[in-house]
């Protein structure tokens, strides 16, 4: 009996393997590495922003529904740590009350009391 010989099993994006073999070819045809280069940083630059348009609206939507609905800025700053326990600040929507005590929800005797009304619809799923 004979067996077909194993190759290694390699994941293979869509993009990342269509720009691999698009390369090959552009390499081929025109012959310039720098040229291939350039035509793949335009490429990135069209995905980044169209990706940052189409990502950019839900956030807006948000920021606003969140400023017209309670007091205070739509963005918290929450400390987080990082790598080497480094705290840092990271951006997160509000979605309670300005004044609520620096606790734990499911600490607060009734925890919908403090949520801002988006801050419902986010935590509990209403």
């Amino acid at each position: 009996m004979l067996l077909a010989p194993i190759t290694p099993i390699t994941p293979i994006t869509p993009i990342g393997g269509f720009l691999r073999k698009s390369s090959l070819v552009l390499k081929k045809i025109m012959g310039s590495a720098s040229l291939i280069s350039k035509i793949k940083r335009l490429f990135d630059l069209f995905l980044a922003t169209n990706a940052a348009v189409v990502l950019l609206m839900p956030i807006y939507i948000v920021a606003i529904l969140v400023r017209l609905t309670s007091k205070g800025s739509a963005l918290y700053w929450s400390d987080r740590v990082g790598i080497n326990n480094v705290i840092f600040k990271m951006p997160k929507f509000r979605s309670m009350k300005v004044d609520t005590p620096a606790v734990a929800t499911h600490l607060l005797k009734d925890p919908k009391s403090v949520l801002t009304p988006i801050g419902v619809d986010a935590e509990f799923g209403t």
